[in-house]
Formats: C-alpha cells, structure tokens, sequence
C-alpha cells in the first residue's frame, strides 16, 4: 500500500527538541481498495500503521538540507528523460519541505529515474523505508544507510552535475 514518511522535530513540553522519522504506511493499496479513486469510502476500513524512529539532529540536518536542494532543483522533464512508454498508474514520489512558513514541493514520477541524482533520492527513500520497517535492534546499521545516501545525495548537488 501507499506510505509517507516525515522527517520533523518534535518540541517536548519542557522545551527540549528531538528529531524523528514518521512513516504511516497502509496495509492495501488505498486507491484499490477506493475502486481507483471512484469511492474513496470504500477505503475508510483499510488499516495504517504508524512507525517512529528517533534521528540525530545532524541526520535531520543532512535529510533536510538534501530533501531541500532537491526541491529548489524540480523542473519539468527534459525531452531525454521522457517516459517510453505510457503509465497508467504506478508510485509517485513527493518530497514536500517547509520553508518561511510554506510548503514547497517537488515530485517524482513513477518511472526509473534518470538522472544519477534522481537514483541516489530513489536509494534514500528506500533505505528511510527499510528503517522505519526494520526491527529496532537492526536501526544502528541502516541509521549509518541512511546518513551514507543522504551524503552521498547532498554531495551530488552540491557537485553541480
């Protein structure tokens, strides 16, 4: 099924911060389960799950400042990027960053990706899924998957290619 994953901080009632990954995942497919969308009703009974995992503030800096660049960098396809074929439905890839109080967006279609940064934002999401799915005795090596894509896409971007 469809899930979401936020990177946030959270204020705790004596003022301290602390950084978390939130993924909700659904247990089916919510747009199976809607008809394709025609009754989203249909979908209310679909079970979601909620997983949290506490980050470092340096790790919540590193996901943001790449999450963040990728967003500045969101533009329409170029025409050697375009699909060859036609794809009816499949995942869509949407990475949302809030700044001065907006939310800016940036998406990625549902077709394999391109560009080497584009492979590298593909590999961070699957690695951030993994963490949140993983037991928590195993969260130490995928922590250091984790801040290893999300360097490696930072870098990337900031190489200007």
């Amino acid at each position: 099924g469809e899930y979401s994953i936020s990177i946030y901080r959270e204020t705790r009632p004596n003022g301290a911060s602390r950084y978390r990954i939130t993924m909700r995942a659904a247990e089916e497919s919510l747009w199976q389960a809607s008809s394709g969308g025609v009754d989203p009703t249909k979908a209310e009974t679909v079970k979601i799950r909620q997983i949290d995992v506490s980050i470092t503030p340096e790790l919540a800096r590193v996901l943001r400042d790449a999450l963040a660049a990728m967003v500045d960098q969101t533009r329409p396809l170029g025409h050697e990027e375009q699909p060859a074929k036609i794809v009816i439905e499949g995942p869509l890839t949407e990475v949302m960053v809030l700044r001065d109080g907006k939310v800016v967006a940036g998406q990625m279609g549902n077709f394999p990706p391109t560009m080497p940064k584009l492979r590298l934002l593909e590999k961070l999401i699957a690695n951030l899924k993994s963490l949140c799915e993983s037991p928590p005795s195993d969260r130490t090596h995928l922590l250091a998957e984790v801040t290893s894509s999300a360097e490696a896409l930072r870098n990337e971007i900031a190489s200007g290619r």
